[in-house]
């Protein structure tokens, strides 16, 4: 999930930069806070959730156990813009992974932004499904079902 501002000239990023930052020379990147879901770590037996601000480095990141792969996830993200706190978690029914990281995005991201989901695996091939979504500002949001 990446939120930008709004109009965001994305760059011509491909393979492990989630189509979304340039190679990591690019300073000091473009507006945009994301959250990743790491599966192809470089350290076997976990994959990362990790919180990535300016960069496809994470700020932050939680080591989640590789059984997750394959299985139906929920991602939820929230921001608490009175205590500046960007906070993320997966879990699969049965454990939850969460992770938090201080940072004042209202200094960052203007009014109007823009959200998505973006994905790349560089050399490597892989199949996300995502069956539902959805996005609230201050009320509850309503689940959009992708597949029923």
């Amino acid at each position: 999930m990446s939120i930008s501002c709004e109009n965001n000239k994305y760059p011509t990023a491909h393979g492990g930069n989630l189509g979304i930052f340039e190679p990591p020379t690019q300073s000091p990147g473009p507006r945009v806070f994301a959250v990743a879901f790491d599966i192809y770590s470089q350290n076997p037996g976990y994959i990362k959730l990790g919180i990535c601000i300016r960069s496809r480095t994470p700020k932050s990141f939680i080591k989640v156990p590789d059984s997750f792969l394959g299985t139906n996830l929920k991602l939820k993200v929230s921001y608490d813009s009175a205590n500046k706190y960007i906070s993320a978690s997966v879990s699969n029914g049965n454990m939850t992974f969460p992770e938090s990281f201080p940072y004042d995005l209202s200094d960052f991201l203007p009014p109007k932004v823009e959200v998505g989901l973006a994905s790349s695996t560089g050399q490597y091939v892989a199949v996300h499904d995502v069956f539902s979504w959805g996005f609230k500002k201050g009320t509850a949001a309503q689940a959009i079902a992708l597949y029923e």
